[in-house]
This record gives C-alpha cells, sequence and structure tokens, in this order.
C-alpha cells in the first residue's frame, strides 16, 4: 500500500514539474538521458517535499549559486541508479559534472555537489562545490574541494577541503594526503574566496615539505601576515599517523596552546606542549629569536 501511494505521488509531482517548466534552460542529449534523469530527479524532489517540506522550483535554480554556469546547459550523461550523477556543459563550453549522493537518506537529503575537472576556468585541478538547500528556499555554499591533477590528468596526493560555518562566521580548511594519513587543519575567520585561494595554494606549496606537520609555526606566522588583526582567533593543527604533533591555539590574540615535535632520529621525536597565556605579537617575536 505504501509503495503504490508512493508510486502515485511521484508521478502526480513529475507531471506537475514538467507542466510547470522545471525543466526550462535544461537540454537533455538524448531521450534515454532525459527519462533517467526525470526519474530520479522525481525522487529526490519528493523526498525533499515529503520530508522537508523544501520545494525546488526550477532544476536551474539548483545551479544558480554557482554563477560561472551559463544557460542554457545540455545534459550529456547520467549515470547510477539511486544517485544523481549527470555531466552537462553550458552555453560557452565550460564542462561540469553534477552528485546527488544518497538519495534516499532522511539525514543527507539536502546536500549536493557541483564539480568540474581540469576546466579552461581551472586547468590541472579538480573542484567540487558543496551546497545545501534549506527550509527557506535559500541554497549555501557549504563547503569546497580541490585536488590538483598532473599533467596527464591523474590525481595528485594531496587535497585541499573547504567548510563554511555562517553563524560563527569563520571557515576550517584541511590538507590531507591520499598516500598517508598526515593532515594540517586551520580554523579561521572567513575572509574572502581570494584569500581561500591563497591558502590553497599555499598549502599545496606547504604540502611538499614534511617538516611543515612537525611545526606549524610557519603556518601560523604566514596567515597572521595576510589576515593582519590583533584579535584574530585562529587555531593550527597537524597530524600525522592520526597523532597530533604540532598545534597552535590563539583565541582573541591570545597564544593559548602550542605544540611542536623535535626529531631525534628515525626512531626518536619528542612532543613538546606548552599552554599559556600570551600576546600573539609576543609570541611571534620570540619565536622569531629561536
Amino acid at each position: 500500500m505504501k509503495l503504490r501511494l508512493r508510486q502515485a505521488k511521484t508521478s502526480f509531482i513529475r507531471r506537475s514539474l514538467e507542466k510547470s517548466g522545471f525543466y526550462e534552460d535544461i537540454i537533455f542529449a538524448d531521450e534515454f538521458v532525459s527519462e533517467k534523469i526525470k526519474k530520479i530527479v522525481t525522487e529526490w524532489i519528493f523526498n525533499l517535499q515529503e520530508f522537508r517540506n523544501i520545494e525546488v522550483k526550477k532544476f536551474r535554480d539548483l545551479f544558480k549559486e554557482l554563477d560561472e554556469i551559463v544557460f542554457p546547459i545540455i545534459i550529456n550523461e547520467s549515470y547510477g541508479s539511486c544517485s544523481l550523477n549527470i555531466e552537462f556543459i553550458d552555453v560557452q563550453g565550460n564542462k561540469y559534472y553534477m552528485s546527488k549522493r544518497n538519495l534516499y537518506d532522511y539525514h543527507d537529503m539536502q546536500t549536493y555537489i557541483i564539480g568540474r575537472r581540469n576546466s579552461s576556468l581551472e586547468p590541472l585541478v579538480d573542484r567540487e562545490f558543496h551546497y545545501q538547500i534549506n527550509e527557506d528556499k535559500t541554497i549555501i555554499l557549504i563547503g569546497t574541494c580541490i585536488l590538483q591533477l598532473n599533467q596527464d590528468g591523474t590525481n595528485k596526493d594531496a587535497v585541499v577541503n573547504f567548510s563554511y560555518d555562517y553563524d560563527e562566521r569563520t571557515t576550517q580548511v584541511t590538507l590531507r594526503s591520499y598516500a598517508s594519513s598526515n593532515k594540517i587543519k586551520i580554523k579561521y575567520p572567513t575572509v574572502n574566496a581570494e584569500f581561500n585561494k591563497m591558502i590553497m595554494n599555499y598549502l599545496f606549496e606547504s604540502n611538499e615539505s614534511k617538516w611543515y606537520y612537525y611545526d606549524v609555526f610557519p603556518i601560523l606566522k604566514w596567515m597572521v601576515t595576510a589576515i593582519s588583526d590583533e584579535r584574530i582567533s585562529i587555531s593550527v593543527v597537524a597530524e600525522v599517523e592520526k597523532e597530533i604533533v604540532s598545534e597552535i591555539d590563539v583565541v582573541n590574540g591570545i597564544v593559548q596552546k602550542y605544540t611542536v615535535t623535535k626529531i631525534i632520529n628515525e626512531g626518536e621525536m619528542h612532543i613538546i606542549k606548552k599552554l599559556f597565556a600570551k600576546e600573539l605579537n609576543k609570541f611571534l617575536a620570540e619565536r622569531e629569536l629561536i
């Protein structure tokens, strides 16, 4: 009974979407692609309405926060049966992909990804934009994921992830290595997209040297120079093999924690942790003298 009721509701929603011009400015490569996408999208729209009371007026609205996309778009390919995975091209010839995973996951209905790989807009980069649809019909960018590519198009070792907290007005960026469990996390006051790009480039360059993991002071110094705020709150944490080997915690311009690892030899290293309350400028000056 429940299955038949769901099928009846989704059939009604699909007809309603068609009549309302839901797919305006969307061109499908062929009938097979059209049928497959409309079936999956209808299921997603049904779940959003049924369980989250969220209504999406137009399919193109899901792309409006990424203003580089120029409509109409042509969807060339769709793959997967329980998730939405499409590849499309905009009117300027730029290629993108869109992914909505966990289509039936109650806790993850509102998120989806738009990405581009090795685009002329950003060569040798695979960049994903992670979005969330809110109950008030707004769509916000909750994170980005950047993966560098080799000249042959294969993935490089490191990936940088950004996540955004709009309530706290903070950004967290994480540099992670695929080859190991090494990780660097930085939490800082949100600035802008251009500043995030500077951090991304800095972290990718830092990944070339393993010493940054054992003493994150140079990262803090770079961040403080770039932001230039005496009352800044910032956290920098480096992990090697899932263990914190270096850390600096600054709250309102006061350094409260500093952890650094001294490498003695291949079989010995010392982790030194200092807890104090020291003004940031004084801490920077004293550390420079060492």
